[in-house]
């Protein structure tokens, strides 16, 4: 009987541990590595398609860049962010930084030199510089009026607002051509009418053909089609009617143009 109590404490203690036992917590069972390499993708994945949805597609799906945005008075010639939407059709990303172009004498007046008597002259010449004042004028405004047109975040820069910089011209219906920025009325049929339609306060027709004036490689070269409109004695204003990017088609058929010009103009360095 002495050996009664060791006994019974022998029998709690094999008690005490087996119930430890039984309520230890469970772990998780370990995920398998196929298991998680799926999640891992899917992941990647959602962030792929929530890229591809924030890409604003332009609003035309054969269009790009250049684009012409006609009540704005602009061309966008580059998106930092370009993208592509989940369709294929080419976009930008809503927070792009951008650059854009506008057109000389369209914000202020233009220069007109006349040769001669101001009634009966020798030659007018109108002047279409880049320094000649744009509209929209300010970076500021340009950018709030891409921003509404493109719906593009408040906060995506204009990196850039470059003039357009006229090459070549002419003028529809007149013999009168040349390279450069001068618009020269030289012939006596546009001295004799244009000039006079345009002193009786008519416009004069016109179309310019150049490029972004930008130290940029692969810039666009553009056909203008827009008219000059007397502002006051020997002043002008241009009014932009429409802006065509060419192709390389339509740059060769102008180039063939200009060569055929006589005296010859040095057309080679405005269509290198």
């Amino acid at each position: 009987m002495r050996g009664f109590p060791f006994a019974l404490i022998g029998v709690l203690a094999l008690l005490l541990t087996s119930i430890a036992c039984t309520h230890q917590p469970k772990r998780p069972p370990k995920a398998p590595v196929e298991q998680v390499k799926k999640r891992k993708s899917k992941k990647q994945i959602s962030q792929s398609d929530l890229a591809k949805n924030s890409c604003i597609q332009f609003k035309d799906p054969n269009s790009s860049l250049p684009l012409w945005l006609q009540q704005q008075g602009i061309v966008v010639t580059r998106f930092l962010k370009e993208c592509t939407t989940r369709e294929g059709y080419k976009g930008y990303e809503p927070d792009s930084p951008w650059v854009a172009m506008g057109f000389p004498c369209t914000g202020g007046d233009g220069r007109i030199e006349v040769g001669g008597h101001y009634f009966a002259p020798k030659i007018i010449s109108m002047i279409l510089s880049t320094d000649c004042s744009m509209f929209p004028s300010s970076l500021d405004q340009v950018r709030k009026a891409g921003v509404n047109a493109l719906a593009l975040k408040s906060n995506s820069k204009l990196m850039a607002l470059n003039p357009f910089a006229v090459q070549y011209w002419e003028i529809p219906g007149y013999d009168d051509a040349d390279v450069g920025f001068t618009i020269d009325l030289r012939s006596v049929a546009a001295k004799q009418q244009l000039w006079k339609q345009f002193l009786e306060k008519k416009p004069i027709q016109v179309k310019l053909f150049g490029r972004e004036n930008a130290w940029i490689r692969g810039y666009h070269f553009f056909y203008v089609d827009a008219e000059l409109i007397n502002t006051g004695v020997q002043k002008f204003q241009m009014r932009i009617k429409k802006v065509t990017p060419l192709d390389s088609k339509g740059v060769e058929e102008i180039r063939n143009r200009c060569e055929s010009l006589q005296p010859r103009r040095n057309c080679s360095q405005v269509f290198s």
